[in-house]
């Protein structure tokens, strides 16, 4: 499908019943892979009026070089990029230097920055 088609697509979907949710979490994926600047973390979030978006959590250093919020598109769905220091539930936003986390986390989350950090197929 076109940018346009998916644009029409995603406007007919109840968001606020999950409907379409799946196609949002697979586009969230291929934006984290085809980013070019190492993504930490992206979300689907509901935007205003029933809208599925994606949150996409970069570095600090990368965040100014991103399109403004709201203003790109991908697969169809709008794109929101933050500062990763915005994210409250990353650890390694919060002690990146010395890869702990300054407050109490699950072994889970501190496995998940791990794998991010070892996909960063830029280095």
């Amino acid at each position: 499908m076109s940018d346009d088609e998916r644009v029409e697509a995603k406007v007919a979907w109840n968001v606020y019943e999950r409907e379409g949710y799946g196609f949002a979490v697979c586009a969230a994926g291929r934006l984290a892979i085809q980013s070019p600047v190492k993504t930490f973390e992206v979300e689907v979030g509901i935007w205003h009026g029933g809208e599925n978006i994606l949150h996409a959590y970069v570095s600090d250093e990368d965040y100014p070089k991103m399109p403004e919020p709201l203003q790109q598109y991908f697969e169809g769905f709008r794109v929101f990029w933050m500062p990763v220091s915005k994210h409250s539930g990353l650890c390694y936003a919060k002690a990146p230097a010395a890869g702990l986390c300054p407050t109490p986390c699950t072994g889970l989350l501190d496995d998940k920055i791990r794998i991010r950090k070892s996909l960063d197929w830029s280095q």
